[in-house]
């Protein structure tokens, strides 16, 4: 399985793959959004763990843009942000999850639930 990390953190990413390392063979990174719908559009990685705030497009923005190019996309929202409405249009523009960053371990629960979708 491949995944796509999207947040403007390096150290993030990192924590992120040492979270899930056992889960994926293929590990693609991106710092922004708009080079994240690129390599999307290259790669078609099998998850998407996107950030919310990030120079440029928001991870919303990019949830989109995912989407629209392919509906079956599947992607979690990990972010430092936790209110309702942010939630709200994190589910409404396509995520399958919505993780708290403090709360990363969360993420392996969401992929292992939605492995056979």
């Amino acid at each position: 399985m491949t995944v796509l990390l999207v947040d403007d953190h390096k150290g993030i990413r990192e924590l992120e793959k040492t979270i899930i390392a056992s889960m994926f063979d293929t590990f693609y990174e991106s710092s922004s959004g708009e080079e994240a719908i690129k390599i999307y559009k290259v790669h078609k990685p099998d998850w998407v763990l996107m950030d919310y705030k990030m120079n440029g497009m928001n991870g919303i923005e990019v949830v989109k843009k995912i989407k629209e190019s392919d509906s079956s996309a599947k992607i979690i929202m990990v972010t430092q942000y936790d209110d309702t409405d942010l939630r709200k249009a994190a589910f409404k523009a396509g995520v399958l999850g919505f993780v708290n960053k403090e709360k990363l371990s969360a993420v392996k629960n969401i992929l292992l639930i939605n492995r056979e979708n």
